[in-house]
């Protein structure tokens, strides 16, 4: 029989929103990406929290994109750690998922939004300022 624990920190039952919100490994990326957006994000219980919170953020429709792609870049990210470790048997680095989380949401941002394209360089920094 399987183990019921989480694949990735094998310290609580698995369900989804563990493994995005409330797993180690998930923690660490939220707080990672905090300090990389200059913006306390609060601690999620589901998927639903965070596009609540998402949703309340004021900051203009530019900084609504960018964090909206940001947190579901962390949540693909974050899953795509998650299968790795399930169906591979190999784990991406930990410190590889931040500079993943970087790129993918600067390319994801630039190829949706055609005129808010941010520099590169600017996008590593803080893409919200």
């Amino acid at each position: 029989m399987e183990s019921l624990l989480c694949p990735c920190c094998n310290n609580n039952v698995e369900d989804s929103n563990h493994v995005l919100f409330t797993c180690n490994v998930a923690l660490e990326l939220w707080n990672i990406i905090e300090m990389w957006l200059d913006l306390h994000i609060p601690e999620f219980v589901n998927i639903a929290d965070m596009f609540e919170w998402i949703d309340e953020h004021d900051g203009g429709s530019k900084q609504w994109r960018i964090l909206n792609t940001t947190c579901v870049t962390v949540i693909w990210i974050l899953w795509m750690y998650r299968n790795s470790v399930v169906f591979d048997g190999t784990t991406i680095k930990k410190h590889q998922l931040f500079d993943m989380v970087v790129l993918f949401s600067y390319n994801w941002f630039c190829n949706r939004n055609s005129k808010g394209r941010i520099n590169w360089n600017a996008w590593m920094q803080n893409p919200r300022m």
